[in-house]
């Protein structure tokens, strides 16, 4: 899971007297912030969900989870913050959770491990201010809205709110509030569809549209290629079981495109499955698995991974393969990176 990036606060002090943030990630309070306009809230699920939370040592906590609200705020919010290049620009969302421990108590109070993911499977940057910092009295930089200090340990049998800031691109409207923690599959809430505010929306293609792109040979020639997503399919691991696969708690989903060589006169040695990628609704890159057998076999679910044949000007091959998801997510954005142009993404359409 990705680490949010840390932003220091300058007019405040440290305990410790080491207060002069440096490096890329650190940011400033800058000038007299105005008044920024109310939060949206965004109707979210918030069915309470059972999970665990991984600490340093590798520890497994066991918690209870539940999303509290999710709320679109404004760029004007954060104008008393400095904030890194990449985040110029972003919107600010603020999600509201409620954790319990019910087992042993949590060391820590502010859980890392929270998306808020579009419905493209990317996910925004959390935002999080270093702890140990101040502000003498002077007023938070911080929004009202989510300006709560974190508990530095949580009792067993506690519950706690805590508001995270994650930092999304305007054109992306949150589909899914995900939680991932190592030590178990992925929680998911949805989100009520809604329309992002500015931006150039999502370059994400709708589930099964055909594009027209290039593809580079061997030689460094461009192919003209017209690619189609044809489907996803869920698996189950016993699919895969003549091979060394680890599959526990894992769910095979087989990727399925449809390449057509629209060169006039080169011939295409159709790879192209290698360059597939699939994301989910966790915010996560799907494992892909590359099968070797020295018998040539396949999965039965999976077929023509890899054709033996050139294909040759107007011809038209199919091609799978296999990503690996936990168990609990889903697919959400499909992608072909052809060589020598740039990523094509579409949404992935229901898995079969």
């Amino acid at each position: 899971m990705g680490a949010g990036a840390l932003l220091l606060i300058s007019g405040c002090s440290d305990d410790s007297g080491s207060g002069e943030g440096g490096g890329e990630e650190s940011a400033a309070t800058t000038g007299d912030g105005g008044a920024a306009a109310e939060p949206t809230a965004l109707a979210l699920d918030t069915t309470t969900q059972s999970s665990t939370w991984t600490d340093d040592s590798d520890a497994a906590h066991d918690v209870e989870i539940t999303p509290v609200g999710l709320a679109r705020g404004d760029a004007a919010d954060l104008e008393r913050i400095q904030l890194p290049d990449d985040m110029e620009g972003l919107v600010p969302y603020y999600l509201t959770v409620s954790y319990t421990p019910t087992g042993a108590a949590l060391p820590e109070g502010d859980l890392d491990g929270f998306n808020v993911v579009g419905a493209d499977g990317w996910a925004g940057e959390r935002m999080t201010v270093m702890s140990g910092f101040s502000y003498d009295g002077a007023e938070s930089p911080l929004p009202a809205a989510c300006d709560a200090e974190a508990p530095e340990r949580i009792a067993a049998g506690e519950a706690v709110e805590v508001c995270q800031i994650h930092m999304v691109p305007p054109g992306l409207a949150p589909a899914t509030v995900s939680y991932v923690d190592d030590g178990t599959g992925p929680l998911l809430w949805p989100v009520e569809a809604s329309e992002p505010e500015g931006g150039e929306g999502s370059a994400v293609l709708p589930a099964g549209e055909s594009v027209d792109t290039a593809w580079q040979n061997s030689d460094e020639q461009d192919i003209p290629l017209n690619v189609t997503p044809v489907g996803v399919t869920a698996g189950s691991a016993a699919d895969l079981s003549d091979w060394d696969v680890d599959t526990e708690g894992k769910v095979p989903y087989y990727v399925t495109f449809e390449y057509r060589n629209d060169s006039p006169e080169l011939d295409l040695y159709p790879d192209m499955q290698e360059n597939v990628e699939l994301r989910t609704a966790s915010g996560q890159e799907a494992t892909k698995v590359l099968l070797l057998d020295v018998y040539g076999r396949e999965v039965e679910q999976c077929p023509a991974r890899v054709p033996d044949e050139m294909a040759a000007p107007g011809a038209t091959v199919t091609q799978c393969s296999i990503h690996m998801l936990q168990e609990g997510d889903v697919p959400a954005s499909l992608s072909f990176g052809p060589r020598g142009a740039d990523h094509v993404y579409w949404y992935a359409p229901e898995a079969g």
